[in-house]
């Protein structure tokens, strides 16, 4: 059996914000507003690591740009042709590159939006510094959902950071 750092904690010690399609897991232990210990779920897979805090700033920011920024959008994707197009040979492209804070670097990550949706494109490098126990190294993870469910876990997460002292 694989020891998770998620085991040393009592389920009440984590907060689920957002939707089954796109929600933020927060652990809600002496929760600060700039350093939050969160991952990312999307269509049930978590990327990130509750292991560490997470610059909340930064992460918002960057997910506020995939929203919003003319760079993050091509309305040419769609849900049967974005992976093809978002990584070839196995390699993911360079461009849409998402940041995420530190506590992601153990990913290659993209993100795109159309008109109705965001694709993601998450890939766990080899030996990465944290430990995933449902993720494997070197697979890529294409993930697509509603743009109103990213909004809805964001916004829930704003208000969440807004209500911390």
């Amino acid at each position: 059996m694989v020891w998770d750092s998620a085991d040393a904690y009592e389920e009440t010690d984590f907060i689920e914000i957002g939707t089954k399609e796109f929600s933020f897991t927060v652990l809600n232990i002496n929760p600060q507003r700039d350093l939050l210990a969160l991952t990312m779920n999307i269509n049930g897979l978590s990327f990130g690591t509750l292991e560490s805090p997470t610059y909340i700033p930064s992460f918002i920011g960057n997910l506020r740009e995939l929203l919003q920024d003319p760079f993050y959008k091509n309305y040419n994707l769609t849900s049967d042709n974005f992976a093809e197009n978002l990584c070839i040979n196995n390699e993911l492209i360079k461009h849409y590159n998402l940041t995420l804070e530190e506590t992601f670097d153990d990913f290659s990550k993209r993100g795109v939006r159309n008109q109705e949706s965001i694709f993601f494109l998450f890939k766990l490098h080899e030996n990465p510094f944290f430990t995933y126990p449902n993720l494997i190294e070197n697979i890529i993870y294409a993930e697509y959902v509603t743009i109103n469910s990213v909004e809805l876990a964001l916004n829930g997460l704003s208000e969440y950071i807004e209500k911390l002292s």
